[in-house]
């Protein structure tokens, strides 16, 4: 019998869940991007499939911004993101829309994720995450302006489970 889908046991669940580290394609049985969000709604009854790119057209209403630009992608998702049923996809990532927060007095999306890490303008490094985290989807990270926002990769499109 799958748990009720309430944001208290969905809090039980990444509470547990957070901090495992990142394992790519299951790697030492870790997961990956995909692998948390397909085992954080699975004892809700939510079934989605093992990649990225399938769980966000797995739900039953998808939207893709991928023509708007970083920050209009951000405020659609501040504006109609579902808390914890708002799936978002990247190229090769996916991540759990969970609410917003406020953020040196601007309202930003949260999200929830298994990340290996974000890459600065220049591809031959990478700022390693390597967990589970939650992580605002913000325009650029002030700890490092280089970094490249998740909003700003070619492909953006939500997933709402309904």
């Amino acid at each position: 019998m799958p748990w009720k889908m309430t944001p208290e046991n969905i809090a039980v669940l990444m509470k547990a869940m957070h901090g495992a580290p990142y394992g790519w394609g299951n790697f030492n049985f870790y997961n990956d991007c995909s692998a948390e969000v397909r085992s954080l709604l699975m004892p809700f009854g939510i079934y989605l499939p093992r990649h990225s790119s399938a769980q966000v057209e797995a739900a039953g209403r998808v939207v893709d911004l991928s023509h708007k630009n970083p920050q209009m992608r951000i405020d659609y998702l501040t504006r109609y993101g579902k808390a914890f049923t708002t799936l978002v996809y990247i190229p090769g990532h996916i991540m759990l829309y969970i609410g917003n927060t406020t953020m040196n007095g601007q309202v930003v999306p949260m999200t929830y994720q298994n990340i290996w890490g974000l890459r600065p303008n220049h591809a031959n490094s990478r700022s390693i995450i390597g967990e589970a985290v939650f992580l605002p989807l913000l325009r650029f990270y002030p700890e490092n302006p280089e970094l490249i926002s998740l909003a700003g990769k070619v492909l953006f499109k939500l997933g709402y489970i309904e």
